[in-house]
């Protein structure tokens, strides 16, 4: 799949998972080519609480986008660093 259409997918998960309180899809526009390890985009989602965390990692509908990720990322799943991070 396109980068484009996959990115496209992603996000479309924030109309369709109510639990999601915000998702954006960004490029790693960084200069510094010795601290970029080789990860060109971030997909930030950002949920009330962690239940609603733990109701979109089950949702059959995040792990079908998120396997099309895993298939297109360099290197698979060691292509993927996910951070849970409290705010």
């Amino acid at each position: 799949m396109e980068r484009e259409k996959l990115f496209d997918a992603f996000s479309g998960l924030k109309n369709q998972l109510k639990v999601i309180r915000d998702l954006r899809v960004r490029v790693n526009v960084s200069f510094e080519n010795h601290v970029k390890h080789s990860f060109n985009d971030a997909l930030v989602l950002d949920f009330d609480d962690v239940a609603a965390r733990d109701a979109y990692l089950i949702d059959p509908r995040h792990q079908a986008v998120g396997a099309q990720l895993v298939s297109a990322a360099d290197g698979g799943l060691k292509g993927i660093v996910v951070f849970d991070m409290e705010l």
